[in-house]
């Protein structure tokens, strides 16, 4: 408060004058009750408002417009952020605003109307790549050590030459493939579709076809090389020989021109019909002979041989056996065979054998056994015969069905009664001795 003495002194009260009261403000001094003429007053605003408002007193009474103001923010925006819910484009004191971090960054956030300014921070975090390993490729252009959310990076295949490009979204890289480590694959007079796994499709151009059967193959990378890549040959000519039954040819491995042959040798027991296959427009030819047809046998063959019960080959399954070839059977588990176990094509046919598996019973193992017979194995309806090592009883048991009718086992003596036998016999003997003394 300052105060100045011009011409005549005048005083009012403070509370009765027009305009000493003032919305939102504080009088500096609340004990003074009068002031002078030309004196004049600076209040305080309360909190949330703003401003140096002051009064001045005259002949009037109060002087002055000056006013306290409400504290306001403007609203604020963040490339990286958005407010959640609802938005206005002022706020007022210590009203709080609530931000979402943006695809890309990680993170809330709030901020607070403070006195003409905001209270807090921005604490979205960017979500980053690192740069990527990369296998049989090399990035195009600079090489950061991180990416942030969006970017891209072109990488160049080591061997194909192709150009791929990846994007780090949400700190995770998107979009990678792989580069095969083999060289891009090259089919003369045929294409390739792109590599993906190290894999590749191919086929041939007009005028050709695969050396194999089908006009479109597959091949495979595996160690820095391509597997299963196969020449395109010209329409007319000859190329994957056929499978001819119990033969084959003596062929290399390449395109065999119009006219040209090829030998035919038949498997062990056959006899060939033709003696070679001639490349005719593009095909390979045996005539009018089928191909099944082209190798015969010498003698009659077999078919497979027959099934027995419980039984089972030794061999690999054949569709036709030779004449005086054999098979040799075994039973199952549990299972004995009784007699030969050969069986043997003879002109067409297999012998008339019975193949017969049985079950068996075994021999138990028990040291208090002593057994008659010197086997381990008894078919249905034979009788083991068999001792106790502490007596010499003969004891049998009959095989039936696997098992044996009785159950094959020496109980144990018992030696209690035994203790009391000896024990009263000893009680005998000394009551005869005890009389014996006393006879005169």
């Amino acid at each position: 408060m300052h105060q100045k003495w011009v011409g005549t002194q005048t005083t009012m009260s403070r509370s009765h004058v027009p305009g000493w009261r003032l919305r939102n403000a504080i009088h500096p001094d609340v004990y003074k009750q009068s002031y002078r003429n030309d004196d004049w007053v600076t209040y305080r605003c309360r909190e949330g408002f703003t401003g140096t408002p002051t009064r001045t007193c005259g002949q009037n009474g109060w002087t002055g417009d000056s006013q306290c103001t409400a504290i306001t923010c403007n609203r604020k925006d963040y490339p990286n952020a958005d407010i959640e819910g609802p938005s206005k484009s002022i706020y007022a004191y210590k009203e709080e605003v609530e931000y979402v971090c943006k695809r890309g960054y990680e993170g809330r956030f709030t901020l607070t109307c403070g006195n003409g300014r905001w209270m807090g921070s921005n604490s979205c975090r960017s979500l980053t790549c690192d740069r990527p390993e990369l296998i049989n490729a090399d990035i195009i252009g600079s090489v950061p050590r991180e990416y942030r959310h969006n970017d891209q990076i072109r990488y160049r295949c080591k061997h194909s030459e192709e150009v791929l490009v990846a994007r780090c979204e949400q700190g995770v890289w998107t979009g990678f493939k792989s580069c095969s480590e083999c060289p891009k694959p090259v089919v003369p007079n045929g294409f390739t579709s792109g590599s993906q796994d190290n894999k590749v499709y191919y086929t041939c151009d007009d005028g050709y076809k695969l050396f194999k059967k089908g006009w479109w193959g597959e091949a495979t990378c595996k160690g820095g090389v391509w597997f299963g890549l196969e020449q395109c040959i010209e329409k007319m000519q000859c190329g994957e020989t056929p499978l001819i039954p119990n033969g084959k040819v003596s062929a290399e491995r390449k395109p065999y021109r119009e006219g040209q042959q090829i030998s035919i040798r038949c498997s062990e027991g056959f006899q060939p019909q033709v003696s070679y296959l001639r490349c005719q427009e593009g095909e390979w030819s045996s005539g009018e002979l089928a191909l099944d047809e082209i190798c015969k046998p010498e003698t009659s063959n077999c078919v497979a041989p027959p099934k027995f019960d419980n039984a089972i080959i030794r061999t690999p399954f054949q569709t036709i056996y030779l004449s005086y070839s054999e098979v040799v059977y075994e039973c199952r588990s549990k299972y004995l065979l009784v007699g030969d176990e050969r069986l043997q094509c003879q002109n067409g046919e297999w012998e008339k054998k019975n193949i017969t598996c049985q079950l068996y019973c075994e021999v138990p193992v028990d040291d208090k056994l002593t057994f008659t017979e010197n086997k381990v194995k008894f078919l249905d309806g034979e009788v083991l015969h068999y001792q106790c090592t502490h007596h010499a009883e003969s004891l049998h048991a009959t095989c039936v069905d696997g098992k044996w009718n009785t159950t094959v086992e020496c109980v144990a003596p018992d030696t209690s009664l035994d203790a009391a036998d000896a024990q009263n016999t000893g009680r005998k003997e000394s009551g005869r001795e005890g009389r014996n003394l006393h006879s005169p």
